[in-house]
């Protein structure tokens, strides 16, 4: 059987929970590229009673695939640094990843800059970004903040318009009374 047609077995197997066959088949075509993807999220996850998690042997196979220049683990590394809580080498690994076109590592870099409030600029980019590389969610996004920035903008107007027609209804008007140096 070939390898590809052994990686859809194995990946099959997996799905259907049939594990113990399915990482015997992995493990036998480790070198395989999407063999290597599997096996890092397996690794990430760990699967129960068959693998163990191993953060540490999952960050090596996606820096290896990263290495034979496999751009989606540039996402998946970097994701998994997030949900480690190491936002230096996520920002770096997402970074690279939405430089090569990545909308959901774009859209990831915005929300690490909106939640961490870090730098409004890049926060600002990276929506720009996965907006126009065609993310769903950072057009939402987009269009929301758009929306608040519009309502924000008339408030002020509406709020400066108001502060004017007080200032006219409230300075007084200065009369100097004839019979007095008081000023009314």
């Amino acid at each position: 059987m070939e390898t590809d047609d052994l990686y859809l077995k194995c990946h099959n197997l997996i799905e259907d929970r049939e594990y113990e066959e399915g990482l015997s088949i992995l493990f036998e075509i480790k070198n395989n590229i999407n063999a290597k993807f599997l096996l890092a999220y397996l690794y990430e996850i760990g699967v129960d009673g068959f693998l163990d998690k191993d953060t540490y042997k999952s960050i090596l196979i996606y820096e290896e695939l990263i290495e034979l220049n496999q751009v989606n683990a540039l996402y998946n590394l970097g994701m998994l640094y997030l949900r480690e809580s190491d936002f230096n080498k996520s920002v770096f690994y997402l970074k690279m990843s939405s430089e090569v076109g990545n909308s959901s590592a774009s859209y990831w870099l915005y929300r690490i800059y909106e939640e961490n409030f870090i730098n409004e600029a890049e926060r600002q980019k990276y929506l720009m970004v996965s907006k126009n590389q065609g993310h769903l969610q950072a057009k939402k996004s987009y269009l929301i903040e758009k929306r608040i920035k519009s309502k924000s903008y008339i408030q002020k107007l509406k709020l400066s318009i108001q502060i004017l027609y007080l200032k006219i209804k409230v300075i007084p008007i200065i009369i100097k009374d004839p019979k007095d140096e008081r000023l009314v």
